[in-house]
This record gives C-alpha cells, structure tokens and sequence, in this order.
C-alpha cells in the first residue's frame, strides 16, 4: 500500500475547491472543547462541555471512521472532498484525532483535575481512601458490584467472547496449568486472557462525604482493586483497563413495507453498532504490551487505532 507524505497531504488538502466534512467535524470539536478551557465558566459548565467533546469523538470514530473502514476493509475507492484518496485521508483523520484526543487529555489532567481541590471534590483510587472508607468501598462491591461481573474467558477451550461498544472493560492475563494461548513469542508458557465487561448501568462514582469534601471513586478502579474477587487459584498477571469504538455507520434499504420492514431492519442496523468492526482502542499508558499486540491482531488495527490516555483518567 503506498502512503504520501504529510506535506504532500497538506497540499493536497490546500488544492482542493471543497471543505472535507470530517477535517471540518473536528475544528468544529476544537470550538466545543475552548468552551471547558475557559476559566471564566463554572467548574461544572467546563466538565460538561469536555463531556461532549468525548461524546463528539465517539460518534465522529462510529460514523465518520466507521463509514471510511467499510470503503477500505472492502477494497472500495473512495474520494474525499479534500481530494484525498481513502488510505491517506484515513492517516489524516488519525493524526488529526490523536492530536486533540491529546490535548483533550491535557484540558482535563492539567486545567480542569487540579481545581476540584477549590470546590472540596477529590477523585482518589482505592489506595487513597481511609481504613473505614475502604471497608465501605469493599461492601459496596461485595454487595452491588460482584454479582454484576462475569469474566469471559478466551483460550484453547472457550471462543473469543463479544465485547461490547464503547464499555470500560478489563482485559486480565492469568497463568495457570492447563490450556491457554501463547501471548508472546519469547514467552513459551500459555496464558488465559478473561475480559471483564463493567456494566453501563452501574454508577460511573462512588461517592463518600467527609466533613469538608467530597471524595469520588471511580468504579473502574472499585474493580481493579478487587478484581482477584472473580479470579481463584490462579496467578493474575496483568489487569489492563481498555474501551472499544466500533463502526456504527449503516444504511436503511427502502421497502413498500415500511412500517413492518423499516423498523425490524432498524433494529437489526442498531444491534449491529455494538459489534461492529472495531476502529479505536482507548487504553490507560501502562497496559500489558502482549495483550495490546493479541487485541491488535484480533481485531486488523494499526498502532495508530490505539489512544493512550493516563492511567486511572
């Protein structure tokens, strides 16, 4: 596949009589996430507008990345309007996407995360709550959390299980005797890779009240920290928090029928955004690289599908 350098993409893009749709899509997430950064807004203001710059990228990788893959993984040609053939602007569209996701990182972890402090909020880990506190984390997941999760398990016994879109999911590398899969070349021993789904209906807090603050755990990490709860008599090696973003674009085929047929092709259509082909990986910086490299393979991505965010953001 050839590729064309970034200058020569630039110029091409610079050629062109007519906007490409998608490079505008993203300056216009540029004005969306100036709007967090503005100090002169309420804390609350600023978090919800850099909520809808994720909710934005969401969208722009399920529909606009989406609607590209299904030019390129059927070997179709496509043209966009910046006069960019599909492999090219896809490059383009990465690069461009890694570039705001970072300072989107950057917004949050460097402008907004510090000022919670001023407002009496904390956003701890486990680690960082008192002896009581835990205790009380600890129920809460005994209680709520636990009979919520199911690790899926993946080796020479069990398919590879479906993950869901857009869920915080953990992908946990055990050793044990038995059948597994060979994670790595230079390792000959066999692992067992188990995905935990955390369920979107569970709060995305939890929340303690001290006498002066506020203090949020967030649940991801509620299951980091007892996640040996779901794992007995074997050796847990890694557990790496990750998020998938899947092709959601589709097409209705009109039908006489439209109140039958239009509805049930809708339904169908709208199963399938939760497994379709996968086009992003949003993973915390410190991950297992084996399983990184497994999922890669799994799924056709490049290292470019892959979005590093700091870890426990």
């Amino acid at each position: 596949m050839a590729t064309i350098h970034s200058k020569k993409i630039e110029e091409l893009i610079q050629e062109s009589k007519y906007i490409s749709r998608d490079l505008s899509w993203l300056q216009f997430n540029y004005r969306v996430l100036d709007q967090a950064r503005k100090d002169n807004r309420t804390l609350i203001d600023r978090l919800k507008f850099l909520a809808i710059t994720s909710s934005n990228l969401d969208e722009f990788f399920m529909i606009r990345i989406g609607s590209l893959y299904n030019y390129i993984d059927f070997g179709k040609e496509r043209i966009d309007y910046s006069g960019l053939s599909e492999y090219p602007f896809r490059d383009k569209l990465f690069d461009e996407s890694h570039k705001f996701f970072n300072l989107q990182m950057k917004a949050y972890t460097k402008e907004l995360a510090p000022s919670f402090k001023d407002y009496g909020i904390k956003v701890l880990k486990f680690s960082g709550l008192h002896k009581k506190e835990k205790e009380k984390v600890t129920d809460y997941f005994k209680e709520t959390v636990f009979p919520m999760l199911t690790p899926m398990t993946y080796d020479g016994m069990h398919s590879f299980p479906i993950l869901m879109n857009k869920v915080l999911i953990f992908g946990v590398v055990t050793q044990s005797s038995g059948n597994g899969i060979q994670m790595s070349k230079k390792n000959t021993s066999r692992s067992k890779i188990s995905f935990i789904q955390i369920p979107n209906n569970l709060p995305r807090f939890f929340e303690i009240r001290r006498e002066s603050e506020i203090v949020f755990i967030p649940i991801e990490e509620i299951v980091r920290e007892h996640i040996s709860w779901l794992f007995r008599n074997v050796e847990i090696i890694s557990a790496d928090l990750f998020r998938l973003t899947r092709n959601g674009d589709f097409t209705l085929e009109e039908s006489d029928d439209i109140e039958t047929n239009f509805l049930d092709e809708l339904k169908s259509k709208l199963k399938t955004r939760q497994t379709g082909r996968v086009v992003r990986i949003e993973v915390e910086s410190k991950y297992n690289k084996n399983l990184l490299r497994f999922l890669k393979k799994r799924w056709n991505l490049e290292d470019f599908n892959i979005f590093k965010a700091p870890a426990g953001e």
